[in-house]
């Protein structure tokens, strides 16, 4: 797969810092909907990374992909479901609904994050586009070294939020 990542001066990329466990949800294609307090402008593609945060299912402290944000308008109850958010999380303070049109999942390697966009100095022509469960696996499995080693021990563990992990079966 090739980039089409929008790069600021110097090959720099644009990116963002999530806590890993929504930008595992992204990375899924479970969460559509980014939530944040500032506006930006659209449509925009943004190097997905985590913040240190430990969480099981997802390694912190790492850029895991590409993800575009087509839109970003005003934030609505009807923004709730895509933001995997109940009733009672909706922002008191006027926020954003990030509008994500789709996610590239990439080899990770480590980020030191930042609070709001910031630059990382690294070309989108050099990362590693991951097109297979086999290529996710491969790359993220090293960085998980809490899950279970296999499909069937996370099966037999009802470890779910582990089984994305693992190739389908050939």
């Amino acid at each position: 797969m090739s980039s089409t990542a929008v790069l600021s001066k110097g090959y720099h990329m644009e990116a963002i810092s999530l806590w890993p466990e929504w930008a595992h949800l992204i990375f899924c294609g479970f969460k559509s909907i980014e939530v944040r307090t500032w506006k930006i402008s659209t449509p925009r593609e943004l190097l997905l990374c985590t913040s240190k945060q430990k969480y099981k299912y997802f390694p912190g402290g790492y850029a895991v992909g590409i993800m575009k944000v087509a839109d970003c308008v005003s934030f609505t109850e009807e923004h709730l479901e895509g933001a995997w958010m109940l009733p009672e999380d909706m922002p008191t303070k006027p926020s954003y609904a990030w509008m994500l049109d789709w996610f590239s999942p990439i080899k990770p390697f480590p980020v030191k994050g930042k609070v709001s966009i910031y630059n990382v100095d690294k070309d989108p022509e050099d990362f590693e586009y991951l097109d297979t469960n086999r290529a996710i696996y491969d790359a993220y499995r090293p960085l998980l070294p809490e899950l279970p080693k296999t499909y069937e021990e996370a099966r037999a563990a009802k470890d779910f939020g582990a089984m994305f992990i693992w190739p389908e079966e050939e």
